[in-house]
């Protein structure tokens, strides 16, 4: 029996949970591609979706600002 493997008999069974788990996360992590390529068209899409203020709304959301006064509290 492999040192390893004796120590790994002597954990309670909450941290021989907490091993396999590492263990697996170390699995995927090994299998996953090295390279992820880059879909341009998922990211397009993304990009898409992203919603535009006109100038309209931007200034009454600085308006708003400018009449709120938030100061914080120095410790």
């Amino acid at each position: 029996m492999s040192d390893f493997q004796s120590k790994y008999e002597f954990l309670s069974d909450a941290r021989k949970q907490e091993v396999d788990d590492f263990v697996e996360f170390l699995y995927e992590k090994e299998n996953k591609t090295k390279k992820e390529t880059f879909d341009m068209e998922a990211f397009r899409e993304k990009l898409l979706k992203v919603s535009v203020w006109d100038e309209e709304s931007l200034k009454t959301i600085e308006d708003a600002r400018k009449h709120y006064n938030f100061q914080i509290e120095e410790w």
